[in-house]
């Protein structure tokens, strides 16, 4: 059967216009959440660190580290295309299964957190 004209031929494993168009929308959100996430733990470490004893700095500087390491991802997210993110991500499992496991359960635990509290 023959989709000729319907899709790009992009490769194969590539994407449709239709796939892009979803997909780059869907990649602008989670790159928003990302962005507003990374605020927002920044904000909270920052209102912290005045009330924290010196014992406890190196939970601020793990926190800013986290805020920046997630505005890093929210950049990556949002000028990377869905193809390169989908080839870095199967590269990565590929290389790493169990952190791979262990990064998606604690972003489905941080994700489950933040939509409860909304």
């Amino acid at each position: 059967m023959s989709y000729q004209g319907q899709v790009e031929d992009t490769g194969e494993r590539g994407l449709t216009s239709g796939e892009r168009t979803t997909g780059a929308n869907l990649t602008g959100k989670v790159a928003d959440g990302l962005h507003y996430l990374a605020e927002s733990l920044d904000r909270k470490v920052s209102e912290m660190e005045g009330q924290m004893r010196d014992e406890s700095s190196a939970i601020v500087h793990y926190g800013h580290r986290a805020a920046e390491a997630l505005e890093r991802s929210a950049d990556y997210i949002r000028d990377a295309d869905l193809q390169k993110i989908r080839n870095d991500v199967e590269e990565g499992v590929r290389r790493s299964p169990g952190r791979s496991l262990l990064i998606a359960a604690a972003a489905g635990f941080v994700l489950g957190a933040i939509l409860r509290k909304r």
